[in-house]
């Protein structure tokens, strides 16, 4: 009786892992390639498109965070404060709500509230602003978080269908 109690629930989370999981991850990484491919097509047409415009300072904010080591790994002994501040802007004679958090550092560092900072805006999408100090990208970053959840999807429906792996 144990014995196929055992059975049925491996069938059980094979089917899952197979079925159910591997699918959601592909559609995951579908889902982020298409997002990290529109927004990296954005930042390239900032330089020659965008518009500057003066955003106004409505709220800022001081985070505590770990640095990151050189080789990747938190320092947990020390605490980095990071003062992010979030900001406002108008556009084509509208005022656009608060959408944008920046952090602050150097000389912009002793801003606040009310204080103006720069942005970027394409004309096609002033409810999405850019710092210029902020905006980065690559197209290396475009790809790897879509290639690593096709990788775990790919290693769950590969578990999934190899009997070995659920047998003793």
């Amino acid at each position: 009786m144990q014995a196929r109690l055992r059975s049925g629930l491996i069938l059980v989370v094979r089917a899952f892992v197979g079925l159910v999981l591997g699918p959601l991850l592909v559609w995951l990484a579908w889902l982020s390639a298409q997002d990290s491919v529109v927004e990296q097509a954005r930042l390239s047409r900032l330089p020659g498109e965008a518009h500057q415009v003066v955003g106004t300072i409505e709220r800022v904010d001081v985070e505590k965070r770990r640095p990151i080591q050189l080789d990747g790994t938190e320092d947990r002994r020390n605490w980095e404060y990071w003062k992010i501040a979030t900001v406002k802007h108008s556009f084509g004679g509208r005022e656009y709500p608060s959408s944008l958090r920046v952090r602050l550092t150097g000389p912009q560092e002793q801003k606040g509230v009310g204080d103006t900072l720069p942005l970027l805006v394409l004309p096609d999408l002033p409810h999405k602003p850019y710092a210029p100090d902020t905006v980065a990208g690559s197209w290396v970053a475009v790809f790897v978080q879509p290639v690593l959840l096709l990788a775990v999807a790919a290693v769950a429906v590969f578990c999934a269908r190899r009997r070995d792996l659920w047998t003793q």
